[in-house]
């Protein structure tokens, strides 16, 4: 090669190294620097190094530990093919730079000269001062979360309030400039140092529930205090958020007062657990005298016994299954909130779900129904664990409000249901799985809960491939605080036999009373906020369509209409629940049948007050 060609190809080699923008360094077999690009030298400008002397320099005496390792095994394999990355550092004044490296042999055209190249990739130091962490949570990411929330700075002056009209609107009173956290302790009458002063003092996360009346509202809040950090480890400041988990409370603090009235209720409510135990008593002595006869008889008697016993088995199972479903026997709805019902009673049941999963997926708002919140969540669950039980991976449960109705599908990733099988998948005792012990009643008892709340349920594809089940119900409007507008001579019946409410209408139209008439309680609601009402003959729909209790207590409570201005009819004082109900209230009654005598008798006397 002349001189000249020499020359150009010196100059296109450190035209390529140097067009290689991360820092490149060739060394020899024994590790020395041989060449070097401008950024592997503008690296150690700042040590006082210069090109030359750094050139000769062992490699190792800038690379950590690691990295030096992973040379010194590439420089020892003579026979070394391809290209070698690993991850490690650079040392620079002390400080270690953590990289990417790429290394690769090359050697002169006899092979006799080796080299090797390494190429440094230094990863980006990603450090986020105090105050840009506190600008980017208050500015970019918390205004996205649903959550009202607050940063508070060191000096305990509040520094930014977010999502302020999330909070329940008995609360909203509280200035932004204030610390919600102390407002709520202070609301929640609880005395002492506040949790933000804590956390900033301690440096350690805080959780706090409280319980506020606020006039005729009732709230519970759970607020989370979380220390903000610095590099150096000093508490810069707290996140406060808070989750109103009213709804939740109200429906266990809702099922806890129903079940104590099943408590207190007489022979009628313990009428199933009672009959309950007295078949299992003899049952269980049939199967135990089973297992003494079929050690002594023959084999032909023996398949005879096995089989009775398989029966009563199955007896045994029916009876603890029902048992399961009804619990304290359930016959009263209450108006509920389906998120916080999912999250209370059924989430928990598959939080820890083994090696599938089960995902749920809430509505964005909260929506009503009217159920038996224990009855509705059993058959919930049954439905839920018939798709775990077929699923590959992945049970989905979602819950979507579409117009006047709530949507619950679940879906499964497994093998589907057969046309043939979904005609049938509801009947009660049909199974696939008899073998096994399946009786075939958890889906027709979870279909027979949701046909008494008014609501369907069927089955399909689904788009995870498996089984779809959906459960369509109708949504209760939850009805606002408001005056009703009343006029004297007008008067809402509210009764489910049409006939009854035909007698009705005649005779008080001839009394002079403008009539109106609803066969059930969602139409009479709507009635009411329309239309000035100024008395009402309620029906407490207890045997069909078991709202009339909470519909009472709907208008008087939410919509203040008068007690005394309401007249009870039912047929139903038979019952525990309904006995109780009407010993708890002011407002006049009459039992069914009753003579139309007595009931104007009795609407004069309220019309008189």
């Amino acid at each position: 090669m002349s001189s000249s060609e020499d020359s150009l190809y010196i100059r296109r080699f450190y035209f390529l190294m140097n067009s290689c923008t991360t820092p490149l360094v060739i060394v020899d077999e024994e590790g020395r620097i041989v060449e070097a690009n401008s950024s592997f030298w503008d690296i150690f400008s700042s040590g006082n190094e210069f090109e030359g002397e750094l050139r000769n320099r062992s490699i190792f005496s800038f690379l950590d530990q690691t990295a030096g390792d992973e040379i010194r095994k590439i420089l020892r394999q003579r026979s070394m093919v391809g290209n070698f990355t690993f991850s490690g550092s650079l040392v620079v004044n002390e400080k270690q730079i953590k990289s990417k490296f790429k290394v690769s042999y090359y050697c002169d055209e006899y092979d006799s000269k080796r080299e090797v190249m390494i190429n440094i990739n230094p990863l980006p130091k990603y450090t986020i001062e105090p105050p840009d962490l506190i600008r980017y949570l208050g500015e970019m990411l918390l205004p996205h979360v649903p959550m009202t929330s607050q940063i508070i700075g060191i000096n305990k002056k509040v520094i930014y309030s977010i999502n302020w009209n999330d909070l329940p609107l008995p609360l909203r009173d509280i200035s932004q400039e204030e610390r919600i956290c102390c407002y709520l302790l202070r609301k929640g009458k609880k005395s002492g140092e506040c949790v933000c002063d804590r956390v900033i003092k301690e440096g350690k996360t805080s959780i706090e529930e409280v319980y506020i009346e606020k006039g005729a509202e009732q709230i519970w809040a759970v607020f989370v205090v979380v220390p903000i950090y610095g590099e150096d480890n000093s508490v810069y400041g707290v996140l406060s958020t808070v989750n109103n988990v009213t709804e939740e409370r109200k429906l266990a603090k809702g099922v806890e007062e129903y079940l104590n009235v099943l408590r207190d209720s007489s022979m009628d409510s313990q009428l199933l657990p009672v009959l309950i135990r007295h078949l299992n008593e003899p049952i269980s002595y049939i199967l135990g005298s089973l297992g003494l006869l079929m050690e002594d008889v023959s084999l032909e008697k023996s398949k005879i016994l096995a089989k009775i016993k398989q029966k009563c088995e199955e007896y045994k199972e029916i009876i603890n299954r029902v048992s399961s479903f009804s619990g304290e026997v359930s016959d009263s709805f209450l108006t509920t909130e389906i998120n916080a019902l999912v999250r209370s009673m059924v989430l928990p049941v598959f939080s820890k779900s083994g090696d599938k999963k089960v995902v749920f997926r809430f509505s964005h708002a909260p929506f009503y129904i009217s159920c038996s919140p224990s009855q509705f969540a059993q058959a919930l669950i049954e439905i839920i664990k018939n798709g775990y039980r077929y699923a590959k991976r992945e049970v989905l449960v979602s819950l979507e409000c579409k117009e006047d109705e709530l949507f619950i599908t679940v879906d499964d990733d497994g093998e589907g249901v057969s046309p043939e099988l979904s005609s049938r998948i509801f009947v009660p005792f049909f199974t696939t799985e008899k073998i096994s012990g399946h009786l075939g009643l958890g889906l027709s008892l979870a279909k027979s809960i949701v046909d008494s709340m008014g609501g369907t349920i069927s089955v399909g594809r689904s788009a995870l491939g498996g089984a779809s089940f959906t459960i369509r119900l109708p949504i209760v409007e939850k009805i606002s605080m408001g005056d009703i507008v009343k006029q004297r001579n007008s008067i809402l019946i509210v009764e489910d036999d049409e006939d009854l409410v035909e007698i009705l209408r005649t005779s008080l139209e001839k009394e002079g009373f403008c009539v109106y008439t609803s066969v059930d309680c969602e139409k009479a609601k709507e009635i009411i906020l329309s239309v000035p009402i100024s008395y009402i003959i309620l029906d407490l729909l207890y045997s069909d369509n078991p709202t009339g209790i909470q519909f009472y207590e709907e208008i008087t409570q939410k919509l203040k209409f008068p007690k005394d201005k309401i007249v009870i009819i039912t047929g139903d004082t038979a019952s525990p629940f309904t006995r109780n109900f009407l010993k708890k209230i002011s407002s006049p009654f009459l039992e069914k049948p009753f003579d139309m005598e007595d009931l104007k008798l009795l609407i004069s006397r309220v019309v008189e007050g």
